[in-house]
């Protein structure tokens, strides 16, 4: 009986080992296959990618320009009356807003400049670099939004623990 049950143990040895080593070659076999669908849709994704990143480009020109305008050029009539902010705070507002969206902007084009070479040389290499590209720019509107909430929730704090004391 002993040699019985020993010689069912190692049956159940080999035929697992066996089953592992299919297993590791289907792996490696099958990997991600992308078909062409998929890379028309990443061309797709990349051409409203670049003309949102190109928008992009230009709205933080335009904030660079206003920004340097106000601080350069304040106009202290108007802003002594009924704006509560001084001109040069509003300059300073809007260089530093530009210098944050410039990160995401940045990587949004990149991910669309990588989406069409992979597109025209049906190459691996710029496909990994696109999907990489957009990875970094989810994860910084992640980060963007999270500190948004953060300062919006200290903000509105601030803003009650101001109106408790003020009656």
């Amino acid at each position: 009986m002993w040699c019985r049950n020993n010689k069912v143990f190692i049956l159940i040895l080999l035929k697992m080992n066996n089953y592992n080593s299919n297993l590791e070659e289907e792996q490696k076999e099958q990997g991600i296959k992308v078909e062409l669908n998929t890379i028309n849709d990443l061309r797709i994704a990349g051409q409203w990618g670049k003309l949102l990143a190109v928008m992009g480009f230009i709205f933080i020109a335009m904030m660079l320009l206003f920004g340097l305008l106000f601080m350069l050029f304040p106009l202290g009539d108007l802003y002594d009356e009924g704006f509560p902010f001084s001109p040069y705070s509003l300059g300073a507002f809007y260089l530093v807003f530009a210098t944050i969206y410039v990160f995401p902007v940045l990587y949004l084009y990149k991910f669309s400049s990588h989406a069409k070479k992979a597109f025209i040389h049906r190459d691996e290499n710029h496909f990994h670099l696109s999907v990489q590209n957009l990875k970094i720019l989810f994860r910084l509107t992640g980060i963007f939004t999270i500190a948004s909430l953060v300062l919006t929730f200290l903000g509105l704090m601030f803003a009650a623990i101001i109106s408790v004391f003020a009656f």
